[in-house]
């Protein structure tokens, strides 16, 4: 299973493996997950001691980045392309 969630709550049970990328994770106490589980998240996961996993869960801390445009971004506009040449026979 692949999720790109903010934020994941897990209460049941998983047949299979996991990858997850957000920013907070949450795995219940009457959570199953059967298979490996991968979460790259801002915060750390926060996994019950009742809960049943296959493995434990593989975490990436990722730092969320801001997305910005500056002075020295690019934009194309149409007039940078070239003209196609005529073909001549």
């Amino acid at each position: 299973m692949l999720i790109f969630n903010q934020s994941t709550r897990i209460a049941g049970t998983i047949g299979g493996s996991v990858k997850e990328r957000g920013e907070s994770l949450t795995i219940e106490e009457n959570a199953r997950v059967d298979g490996y589980f991968q979460f790259e998240g801002e915060k750390e996961p926060i996994v019950s001691k009742s809960a049943k996993l296959a493995s434990p869960v593989q975490y990436t801390h990722h730092v969320k980045k801001r997305d910005e445009f500056s002075k020295h971004s690019a934009f194309w506009n149409g007039s940078a392309m070239p003209t196609p040449r005529k073909n001549s026979i």
